[in-house]
């Protein structure tokens, strides 16, 4: 273990003194990331803002009801009604979206709401980003045309309109706060925990194997009297702690901005996330998460010829846990026997399910079980890969 320290120190030495693995792990997770999400929400806001302020002239077929709904909507956030003269050149109109949306009224209409009977109105829009919220602007407005609609029916009657709702409906909630938050958030941190770990370790483990190589710097490793199980447990430890500490610092600091953002709004809400169980537990799946990364990353890259090609191996294994990440957070995903076998995703889980204070002990026992079974099977096969020496200098 003396000699695996005095690597691990040497790796660390040449990692501080390295500019690129300073900003990958320490820079861009504090200062990069929070400053992505602040400005995607401020321009994202400022385009929502923009468009649903936007004055909206929507064309009405037949064109005598535009005169109607105008004198109902009295430009009611900025919208107004335009005639227009036939079907097929207002769908055109919306198809190439010269106009976000359009009305046309069933040619029964009249006779419908004269007898009584319901009048069909279609919504013409194009499934844009524009054209979703502009249309869901129109439907707001003509739910209001519909309940004046149904005001002035219910008063030619003489009937309330409790006449048609014996039932009044209310849906409660009664889930704890802690069971809402770790529901909702629980599964965005999970992905982005050990997303981050991963994409923290990459870059390391790629220098760590595959650079080494490509440098000729791991031949004067070698020929040291340290044997080569110390140099691929000093390389591991640099690799998982490089993996800890983008993770770590990138909740951190994307926490706080969230924390400082909402705090103010629903204190109990956020308060609840930062219990310590809360913490402890991710910290606790963090670690052989990282170790699990770290071993089959480091193994990968010592088995690659060249960075480029250490690249190439790492690639499928970012997609796949990107996948299962999101499977993680999707409704429904429980966590059982089978599930608990897999690794990285039992822990997604069992964080997620942990947040919300629904965790079975013993699925909890065997995700640890099988995150450390995993990871000393990656470490098992990168000690194979590192004492052949046809694997480090194969060409």
């Amino acid at each position: 273990m003396k000699g695996a320290w005095t690597v691990f120190r040497k790796e660390l030495r040449e990692a501080l003194r390295d500019r690129r693995t300073v900003l990958v792990t320490f820079i861009l997770p504090v200062f990069f990331y929070p400053l992505i999400v602040l400005v995607m929400g401020y321009f994202s806001s400022l385009q929502m803002s923009e468009v649903k302020g936007r004055a909206l002239a929507v064309p009405v077929l037949p064109g005598e009801k535009a005169v109607e709904l105008n004198a109902f909507v009295e430009e009611y956030d900025g919208i107004s009604f335009t005639p227009a003269e036939e079907e097929a050149d207002l769908r055109r109109q919306v198809q190439a979206e010269e106009v976000p949306a359009a009305l046309l009224f069933d040619e029964q209409f009249e006779r419908a709401q004269a007898q009584g009977g319901t009048g069909k109105i279609s919504l013409l829009y194009k499934e844009t980003a524009e054209g979703t919220l502009q249309a869901r602007r129109i439907r707001d407005l003509l739910k209001r045309y519909q309940e004046a609609e149904e005001a002035d029916r219910f008063r030619a009657l003489g009937l309330l309109p409790s006449a048609v709702e014996p039932i009044d409906l209310t849906l409660e909630n009664v889930a704890e706060v802690r069971e809402e938050s770790g529901e909702q958030l629980g599964g965005v941190l999970a992905y982005f925990l050990f997303f981050l770990c991963l994409t923290g370790c990459m870059s390391t483990a790629v220098d760590q194997g595959a650079g080494e190589k490509e440098r000729g710097t791991l031949e004067t490793l070698l020929s040291t009297p340290m044997d080569q199980r110390s140099v691929l447990v000093g390389k591991l430890g640099l690799v998982m702690l490089a993996g800890l500490c983008s993770s770590l610092l990138s909740i951190l600091s994307l926490g706080g901005l969230a924390f400082l953002g909402g705090a103010a709004n629903n204190p109990e809400y956020f308060g609840s996330l930062l219990q310590v169980s809360n913490v402890a537990l991710a910290i606790a799946l963090l670690i052989p998460v990282s170790l699990v990364l770290a071993s089959l990353l480091l193994g990968c890259s010592f088995f690659a010829r060249s960075p480029k090609e250490a690249q190439g191996y790492l690639s499928p294994i970012l997609m796949a846990l990107a996948l299962g990440l999101v499977v993680a957070m999707l409704p429904g995903t429980e966590l059982n026997v089978l599930t608990a076998l897999i690794p990285v995703f039992n822990a997604a889980v069992v964080l997620r399910e942990g947040m919300s204070g629904s965790l079975v002990g013993g699925h909890v026992a065997l995700t640890f079980v099988s995150l450390l079974g995993f990871s000393a099977l990656a470490i098992w096969s990168t000690v194979r890969l590192v004492e052949r020496e046809a694997t480090l200098f194969r060409d």
